[in-house]
């Protein structure tokens, strides 16, 4: 599928190691540096993944499976440094999140190396999914762990103002891609040197395959059309996911007078909506550039800190870690690591 793995051989290197320096050094992504524009016309037929009409963060999906008995991956580590087992649960995505990209620092440059790095971690520090079964109904939800597949800094999830990519919001570049378009990289490759040219609806999500056996899938279907709600852009966290919480999200801040919440962590982005002083809304990541991404009245977008006041004493206020960070057994430095 293209994600992001390396042998269990590299564990101990990608954990002890300067991890960026290593995975440029493993020659496994060849990247082109900064964002490459769309050639014109690109887009056409190439339809938008979002759902029309069913609501923030809900997008109509290709998924593809891997992590199976038989694909040889298993064993491998994944570009968060998980090592994957069989019947993993877990998803990649083709742009990097704080997840799948804990090397990454909060806030990196998006026209680096690696991307743009999505902001969208849950009370655990991870970034969640929810995945349901377009034919059965069937739900499930997984952490984001992984790259890919086929592209490294294809954030489609976001607006085209923040993309990698000239692309609307929804549309893989994967897609494009296989219609043969020259994103900077040739005509109908990927930035990780993948020719997509002719193929036919390339997945825009790779799912481990206990996730995709949790949805009733057979381990040997490679491929199947997916609803997926991006529970960060839908103002959730995990366990309120399939059912269990869609009502309101855990609303968390308020705004101490009107501002703009802006389609990026700019004051130059583009403004999505102005909310009035004493908005209630739900702050869901760590602040990058002085702004905050944030869910107000079923909009996704971000916040400037100065105008933010977070609730007092509120045990379901979020906490994110800014860096890398051992959970211990204990309140010291010489418990165990978990």
């Amino acid at each position: 599928m293209g994600v992001l793995i390396f042998s269990r051989s590299t564990v101990g290197a990608v954990v002890g190691g300067p991890l960026r320096r290593l995975l440029l050094a493993l020659a496994l992504l060849p990247l082109t540096a900064g964002a490459a524009a769309a050639a014109p016309g690109t887009e056409s037929g190439a339809p938008s993944l979002l759902a029309p009409g069913s609501g923030t963060g809900i997008y109509d999906v290709i998924a593809g499976v891997y992590g199976t008995t038989t694909d040889g991956l298993i064993g491998g580590v994944t570009a968060s440094g998980h090592v994957l087992s069989a019947d993993d649960q877990l998803v990649g995505l083709p742009g990097c999140t704080v997840s799948a990209c804990p090397w990454l620092a909060p806030g990196t440059d998006p026209l680096g190396a690696w991307g743009p790095q999505t902001s969208c971690a849950d009370r655990d520090g991870l970034c969640w999914v929810e995945l349901t079964n377009a034919e059965t109904g069937a739900c499930a939800t997984a952490p984001v762990l992984d790259l890919g597949p086929f592209f490294l800094k294809d954030n489609w999830w976001a607006p085209r103002t923040t993309r990698t990519y000239d692309l609307d919001q929804g549309i893989p570049a994967a897609s494009v891609a296989a219609q043969g378009a020259d994103l900077g990289f040739g005509p109908g490759r990927s930035d990780n040197d993948v020719d997509l040219t002719g193929r036919d609806q390339p997945p825009a999500i790779s799912v481990a395959a206990g996730t995709w056996q949790a949805l009733g899938f057979a381990p040997d279907q490679a491929s199947s059309p997916l609803h997926v709600r991006l529970l960060w852009q839908a103002g959730l966290s995990h366990d309120q996911a399939c059912g269990a919480g869609d009502a309101a999200p855990r609303e968390n801040a308020s705004t101490i007078d009107d501002v703009n919440l802006r389609a990026a962590p700019s004051a130059e982005a583009a403004q999505l909506a102005v909310l009035p002083s004493g908005h209630r809304l739900t702050v869901t990541g760590a602040a990058q550039n002085g702004f905050y991404p944030a869910t107000a009245g079923g909009t996704a977008g971000w916040l400037s800190a100065d105008f933010l006041r977070f609730d007092a004493g509120n045990q379901d206020a979020l906490v994110f870690a800014t860096d890398a960070v051992n959970l211990r057994a204990g309140p010291s430095m010489s418990d165990d690591a978990l």
